[in-house]
């Protein structure tokens, strides 16, 4: 995401800031409910050591900021709807549900109801990776992006902003899994 750069009016209410450009904003919430639709920026910059928020309303040019980010948004939400995410995503919670019951349960005995839970929601699982198969390299994605492992990591995000940009998402995993490989055998090499 591309950062925000503001340059305040010189009839802005807060003499120090008229006329200055702030750079590094990103979309918040003002009163802090991250989960609502952004209603402000927060800017890199401080201004006598504090954080500098500012509100979108009444800004013609934070406003179409925000009209683009939505739209951006809107456009990936498409794309990844395209190749079943929405849907994947939901059989795989159900599934990583399921394991958590079962770990949960196996703490008190062995769990047998939720073993059984656990093998039908796996096998959903299976199934949507054949289902959705676009969805399941992107899922592979998302795990690499929460790996320890720093090059891990990277590749995954890459590799998922790659595909919520409209990249081919198996070529775009065989890129990421060459790309970690790689970097994997260097390591060892190193070692």
């Amino acid at each position: 995401m591309n950062k925000i750069t503001y340059t305040f009016s010189v009839d802005c209410k807060i003499a120090q800031l008229r006329g200055m450009t702030v750079t590094g904003g990103e979309f918040c919430r003002a009163d802090g409910k991250w989960q609502q639709e952004p209603d402000a920026v927060r800017f890199a910059e401080r201004v006598d050591g504090k954080i500098l928020i500012v509100l979108i309303a009444g800004k013609p040019a934070l406003e179409a900021a925000l009209t683009a980010h939505k739209a951006q948004k809107q456009a990936v939400a498409d794309r990844l709807a395209a190749i079943g995410w929405p849907q994947y995503q939901a059989v795989q919670r159900r599934a990583y549900n399921a394991r958590g019951a079962y770990d949960q349960a196996g703490e008190r005995g062995y769990p047998v109801k939720e073993a059984a839970a656990m093998r039908v929601a796996d096998e959903a699982l299976d199934a949507a990776r054949a289902q959705y198969p676009l969805a399941a390299a992107y899922a592979k994605a998302e795990s690499y992006s929460m790996a320890h492992n720093d090059q891990k990591a990277s590749a995954g995000r890459r590799a998922m902003t790659a595909i919520e940009s409209g990249a081919d998402p198996v070529a775009t995993i065989a890129e990421m899994d060459a790309e970690w490989s790689a970097a994997a055998e260097k390591a060892v090499q190193n070692a």
